[in-house]
């Protein structure tokens, strides 16, 4: 059976896959690109010990004190990912009979790219993604409950959540995460009719029936995209990744992050390949997306979750 290597790298296809996007995947809204050339690698996390009241006194002696970096340098392994495609001869044949090959190794391509980044969307949504997972921090409560249409007040819950990351990051917050559900929910409430009635919403620029593209001065990042648990069946409904969560926090505007550059996550990747090979045994080719990355918390400061606001 044909073996994968580098040297099989397709670089029309990859050129296919870095070309295909689906305006439905969110995660690069929400993390930073930390370029990497190995699998083995670094990031920088962020310390408090930055903020620390130093004592910049030279001593008699000429001596000066020395001080913390401010930041860690954490070692990340990162984890081959890929799935791929198979075209047989057979049916190779049969579509170019049909007028369909000249597309068919790009057609697959986008298929395996777009299965493999809805993968990363559930890794990072989803209910034990990097932005639900238990390790962030949490600040709801049992009061928060927005399916109260005429007494909740989301305003009050999100700018509590804004003061906590401030006094933690000294920044304030710049994102909020949330599903088009939970949006209309927040639209829909006394609270916030009460403040837009006299107000024009300079935030929507298509009408009435588009999502505002910021709540409360944070910019509004929807997920949009839903998972099968099952394999089969056209009756099987979809799950939207970020349910009736909520998350807050600070996304650096830079898409590739630097050294010591505060953001809440980040993707520490190695560039996405396409890999094209014959098997003889099955007689066809195989097409492999191979993507290498880590997902990884710089600042966990930076952000925090409110859980199951409409319940």
């Amino acid at each position: 059976m044909g073996k994968r290597t580098n040297s099989q790298i397709s670089v029309p296809l990859t050129n296919v896959s870095l070309a295909w996007s689906n305006a439905d995947f969110k995660a690069r809204e929400v993390l930073n690109s930390i370029p990497v050339n190995f699998t083995s690698a670094f990031y920088w996390e962020y310390d408090k010990t930055a903020f620390q009241d130093i004592d910049d006194t030279v001593s008699e002696t000429g001596e000066v004190n020395r001080i913390s970096r401010g930041w860690r340098q954490v070692p990340v392994r990162l984890e081959e990912r890929g799935i791929g495609a198979f075209i047989s001869d057979r049916e190779r044949e049969e579509l170019e009979q049909l007028g369909m090959g000249t597309t068919l190794e790009a057609d697959e391509t986008e298929h395996i790219t777009e299965r493999t980044l809805l993968k990363l969307e559930q890794r990072v949504f989803g209910s034990n993604g990097l932005l639900r997972a238990s390790g962030n921090n949490i600040y709801d409560s049992d009061s928060i409950n927005w399916s109260d249409l005429a007494t909740s007040n989301p305003r009050l819950d999100i700018e509590a959540a804004i003061t906590a990351i401030d006094a933690a990051t000294a920044i304030q917050p710049n994102t909020i995460v949330l599903t088009h559900r939970v949006a209309r929910q927040i639209m829909n409430t006394e609270a916030y009719k009460s403040e837009r009635q006299y107000v024009a919403d300079l935030s929507t620029t298509g009408g009435v029936n588009q999502m505002p593209t910021e709540f409360y001065g944070l910019r509004a990042v929807y997920v949009q995209a839903a998972i099968s648990s099952t394999r089969r069946g056209q009756n099987t409904s979809l799950t939207k990744l970020f349910g009736e969560d909520v998350w807050i926090g600070y996304v650096n505007p830079n898409p590739t992050l630097g050294r010591k550059q505060l953001t809440f996550g980040a993707i520490a990747e190695m560039p996405r390949k396409v890999l094209k090979y014959y098997v003889n045994e099955r007689r066809g080719t195989a097409i492999d997306h191979i993507y290498d990355y880590a997902l990884v918390r710089v600042a966990k400061e930076c952000g925090g979750i409110l859980r199951n606001v409409l319940s």
